[in-house]
């Protein structure tokens, strides 16, 4: 099934972030973004431009990482390997300048020992000679690769900020999505829909509710069961009153009357949210869940199971509004509160 809009936009806002938090761009980090990239792009019939961009990001930070921590690693294992040679130089230097005082002597041991002793004096200037050119080599190689290093960083902290770029071009993009797709929930036409796809809004039949909803004002069933507190709340994106009703993660949500599901997705800071249409413009809003187990188009009786309580709050709580059309109308008097 195709991703929706609005969810490939969470998905690529999601591993922009993500590729952006990370101070060092781990193998296991960059696997799991690009694991959800590549669900994300095949789920959208070959990824979108964006999704097609953010890939070859993934794809310069990964081998700009992989080749920094490798010249990290050999730049590292240089410095040791110089610091023993030099450490190797010194002690033949002190032994070379000893032989060298002592010149073609001992004479007493005849001239087999003057022998030996200046060929240990040309071994040993051979042997500082080829530490002195390891030395140089190395200091070159050394130079390479801090300059490998910083420029490695440079690429992976530039890839960076374009995938930081693309996340606050998208943000736009992503806000105006919800906006459309929450609001086609309250706002769509009646429609028919020969399967069972999704569509945010469509009411997937013509149907006319049996009870007129206004009669059910200081009827309507609660959302949530058993021992809970009932507090007055709102959320950022509402313009109006709502309830939350803090309950244990777990706990069953169910509809305060008959309709069909109009909405059901992660919404600002409603979190995963399921609207249910109850005809004549009368909606019911449950923010906060957890676990979801209707669909866009189901038909739902009183009472009927929505879901649960979710944890994703300090405080677990099922968030409730009512509304009329898109505007929010008071609740307390619809549960007789």
């Amino acid at each position: 099934m195709k991703a929706s809009p609005m969810k490939r936009s969470l998905k690529l806002s999601a591993v922009a972030g993500a590729v952006v938090a990370i101070a060092g761009a781990s193998a296991l980090g960059l696997a799991q973004m690009r694991g959800e990239l590549a669900y994300d792009s095949a789920a959208s019939a070959g990824g979108t431009p964006e999704e097609q961009q953010m890939g070859e990001l993934l794809d310069r930070i990964e081998a700009a990482s992989t080749r920094k921590e490798q010249a990290s690693a050999e730049l590292d294992a240089l410095v040791k390997r110089v610091n023993q040679t030099r450490s190797s130089v010194r002690l033949r230097i002190r032994a070379l300048y000893r032989l060298t005082r002592a010149g073609m002597l001992p004479i007493t041991g005849g001239f087999e020992s003057m022998l030996q002793h200046a060929g240990r004096m040309r071994r040993l200037q051979r042997m500082v000679e080829t530490d002195a050119k390891l030395l140089m080599t190395d200091k070159e190689r050394r130079v390479a690769l801090r300059g490998e290093v910083a420029t490695l960083g440079r690429s992976i902290e530039e890839s960076r900020a374009k995938l930081n770029q693309l996340q606050e071009q998208s943000g736009a993009a992503k806000k105006a999505l919800f906006e459309s797709e929450f609001q086609q929930a309250f706002n769509a036409p009646t429609t028919t829909v020969a399967d069972d796809r999704p569509f945010y809004g469509m009411r997937l039949s013509d149907a006319a509710p049996v009870t007129r909803f206004e009669s059910l004002r200081g009827s309507l069933a609660f959302p949530v069961s058993g021992d809970v507190i009932v507090r007055d709340a709102t959320r950022a994106e509402s313009d109006g009153p709502g309830l939350e009703f803090l309950a244990q993660v777990g706990t069953p949500v169910r509809a305060v009357a008959a309709g069909r599901v109009a909405f059901n997705d992660v919404y600002g800071s409603y979190g995963r949210l399921v609207i249910v249409d109850h005809g004549e413009s009368y909606y019911s809003v449950y923010g906060g869940l957890g676990i979801v187990e209707v669909r866009v188009g189901d038909d739902l009786s009183r009472s009927a199971r929505l879901g649960a309580v979710g944890g994703d709050h300090e405080t677990p709580a099922l968030f409730f509004e009512m509304r009329k059309g898109t505007r929010t109308i008071p609740p307390r008097p619809w549960l007789d509160l």
